[in-house]
């Protein structure tokens, strides 16, 4: 097929009249063409955003998240076992504060997390146990349903970017429908892909890679909630895949967002009478 303006079509006769037929055709469908390109192929994000880094910027912007926020939270985890909802209070503090206590329908909270800094404890009152260790993926992934750095972990449960290492990294950005994503290569493998909605500036998606390429975790974040100065998502569901594939859906009731920055209320003292449990 002649592509547009090739000069091979005037080897061409035509009756007089309809010498310039040919063109008019091309012209239409080169606009019809065009046109139909435009919802799909150029969005608004093409345009809205001059590159990755700057719509980087645009959400961090929206969802920068100074003090403690509160709330209470529905969670509910689903595995191959089974389904195992939960209602919860939740304290956090970017970059690397969190609390964690149930709320059952009756008596006393049954479990108690927090992570201050580096250092992870839990109580179980029921068990009478108390456990001590540093805040590492394996130890947190045995009280906690996900499995993430505490650091990760704290960005996907306010909806905002994962921390980025420039070191080694490059970023594209690549409009897609209405929402532009933004691939992250280190090494030539591509880690992670995040899609921002250049409407709003709202993080809506982030997809983890293993090695191997296949995907890690898939994040969504839905239900975006103004917070006195910021924006966070009023629900966030976290699905991994392989072997221990589960959906952890957490969903927020009044939020809350204090100037509060002390690293003490994060603290879990040991009850008197306990003996701690050190984990390696």
């Amino acid at each position: 097929m002649s592509a547009p303006g090739d000069l091979s079509l005037r080897r061409y006769a035509f009756p007089v009249g309809l010498q310039f037929f040919p063109a008019f055709v091309l012209i239409i469908s080169f606009l019809f063409a065009f046109s139909g390109c435009l919802p799909g192929k150029v969005p608004l994000s093409a345009a809205y955003f001059s590159s990755p880094e700057n719509a980087l910027e645009k959400a961090a912007s929206k969802a920068h998240l100074k003090g403690t926020l509160r709330a209470i939270a529905r969670m509910e985890i689903i595995t191959t076992r089974g389904r195992y909802p939960a209602r919860v209070a939740v304290m956090l503090q970017k970059p690397s504060f969190l609390r964690v206590e149930t709320i059952p329908l009756i008596g006393p909270p049954d479990f108690f997390l927090s992570v201050k800094g580096n250092v992870l404890k839990v109580f179980l009152p029921r068990k009478g146990e108390f456990y001590i260790g540093e805040a590492t993926t394996k130890n947190l992934s045995s009280f906690f349903p996900i499995s993430l750095p505490v650091e990760e972990m704290l960005s996907i449960l306010t909806g905002t970017c994962p921390v980025l290492d420039e070191r080694g990294q490059t970023l594209e950005g690549i409009p897609e429908g209405k929402l532009y994503r933004i691939d992250v290569t280190s090494q030539n493998k591509k880690i992670r892909s995040l899609w921002l909605d250049p409407a709003d500036n709202h993080l809506v998606r982030v997809d983890a890679f293993a090695d191997q390429g296949n995907i890690l975790y898939s994040v969504k974040f839905e239900g975006f909630v103004r917070v006195e100065n910021v924006i966070i998502p009023r629900k966030v569901t976290v699905a991994t895949r392989g072997a221990d594939k589960r959906s952890i859906t957490i969903e927020y009731s009044d939020p809350q967002l204090s100037a509060e920055t002390d690293p003490e209320v994060f603290d879990l003292p040991l009850p008197p009478g306990v003996e701690p449990i050190m984990m390696n």
